[in-house]
């Protein structure tokens, strides 16, 4: 009996031993793989909407929706699958923001988006198309303040015309485009009936600031404009659009600006200076204000203010409102 009873009890703590050992192991591998990924996701949702409403106006300011949303409670960060954000400008215009990814921090107060970022703007809540584009691959957003920013490479379009930077921000409630470095951008006029069609303009510059509002695009830091055999280029250029993104006026300032053009090839460019030039495109028509001056050929004229019809090839001088004087730059032999 006591051999059979030892043999039991030592069989019984074997199997025990066994089990503690197996249960010891298990738990171990569990709280190992704990340890190895302590911010495993606590909670997740599909198909969410989330509204902002304007607690004076009880108007929804923007809405951002994504088709899964998943909680890190360590870093108590949100990942958003395709998101999208909707805003509404002050000036009643709608911004859209799509993205294939982003990361919610701060409670929203800040989203990173990445992977293929669009932005697009629209006149207004009824319209299909777009009237600017803007893509990028990453960017950060923050909704309340209705801003976002990138370093990353930019390419802004719209009807005519195409821009390229890298680095810039938005601020959707104004409707302000800021481009950080390396501006270059292309325009290409509208025909005019019974014209051919015009050469493209193409312009660099080491900022730039757009203002929807004012249809007002500022150029800084030695911007070049060429459209042809024409060429200007000033520490500061502005850029005034209608709503149709046609320009209206090209104004330089500088010290001084500088505006060339061949009127013919077989003679030397026309050199014209100024403290401001002003073109209206639409007009053939170029005006010049302080220290202005022309040089074709052997032809030089200075004044304080000059008028030139760029394609009658016409200068115009007003040195003050009680004098006119017109001179036709005369071909040369």
């Amino acid at each position: 009996m006591k051999t059979k009873f030892s043999i039991l009890t030592t069989f019984l703590f074997l199997f025990l031993g066994i089990g503690w050992w197996l249960t010891f192991n298990l738990v171990r591998s569990n709280l190992d793989h704990i340890a190895e990924t302590p911010n495993q996701p606590d909670i997740f949702m599909t198909n969410v909407t989330y509204w902002k409403m304007d607690p004076v106006t009880g108007l929804a300011t923007h809405q951002l929706t994504t088709s899964k949303i998943t909680h890190h409670p360590l870093d108590d960060e949100y990942d958003l699958t395709a998101p999208e954000a909707t805003i509404l400008s002050s000036e009643k215009q709608l911004w859209k923001i799509q993205a294939n990814y982003g990361k919610s921090k701060q409670n929203q107060i800040i989203i990173d988006l990445s992977g293929n970022v669009n932005i697009q703007q629209f006149s207004d809540l009824i319209a299909k198309n777009p009237s600017l584009s803007i893509a990028t691959e990453a960017l950060t957003f923050y909704p309340e303040k209705q801003y976002a920013e990138t370093k990353q490479p930019l390419l802004i379009t719209q009807p005519n015309s195409a821009v390229k930077a890298v680095g810039g921000n938005m601020d959707f409630k104004e409707n302000i485009l800021q481009l950080s470095s390396m501006v270059e951008g292309q325009y290409t006029p509208e025909k005019k009936t019974g014209e051919t069609s015009p050469q493209p303009a193409m312009y660099k510059a080491n900022q730039a600031k757009c203002q929807e509002k004012n249809n007002l695009c500022i150029y800084t830091g030695d911007v070049k404009f060429n459209q042809g055999t024409s060429a200007m280029d000033a520490p500061n250029i502005l850029v005034y659009r209608d709503n149709s993104n046609i320009i209206q006026k090209i104004l330089a300032t500088g010290t001084p600006a500088h505006y060339q053009t061949i009127n013919d090839q077989t003679k030397k460019p026309l050199n014209a200076t100024a403290q401001k030039i002003e073109i209206f495109p639409l007009q053939n028509l170029m005006t010049l204000t302080g220290t202005a001056e022309i040089d074709e050929e052997q032809n030089k004229f200075t004044s304080d203010y000059i008028k030139y019809d760029i394609k009658k090839q016409t200068i115009m001088s007003l040195p003050n409102p009680n004098s006119l004087t017109t001179i036709f730059l005369p071909p040369q032999p």
